[in-house]
C-alpha cells in the first residue's frame, strides 16, 4: 500500500474515493476497511480527531456487517 511508502497525502485521496464508491454501492465489508485503514493512517499522522472518527465508524460498521451476516 502507498501508506507503507509514506506516501499519506495520496493514500488518504485514495482510501476516501474508494470509500465513497464502496458507501455508493453499499459495499459495506469495503466501507469499513476503508475507514480502518484511514484510521491507522491518520493515528501515524498524530491527526487523532480525524483518527478516532474513522476508528470509531470502522466498528459500527464491521459490527452491522457481522449482524447481517449473523
Amino acid at each position: 500500500m502507498l501508506y507503507e511508502q509514506q506516501q499519506f497525502p495520496e493514500s488518504i485521496e485514495r482510501l476516501q474515493i474508494g470509500l465513497q464508491l464502496a458507501e455508493e454501492m453499499g459495499e459495506k465489508k469495503n466501507v469499513f476497511t476503508a475507514h480502518k485503514e484511514l484510521a491507522y493512517i491518520y493515528e501515524i499522522l498524530q491527526q487523532t480527531d480525524e483518527a478516532l472518527y474513522h476508528y470509531k465508524r470502522y466498528h459500527q460498521i464491521e459490527k452491522e456487517v457481522q449482524s447481517d451476516e449473523a
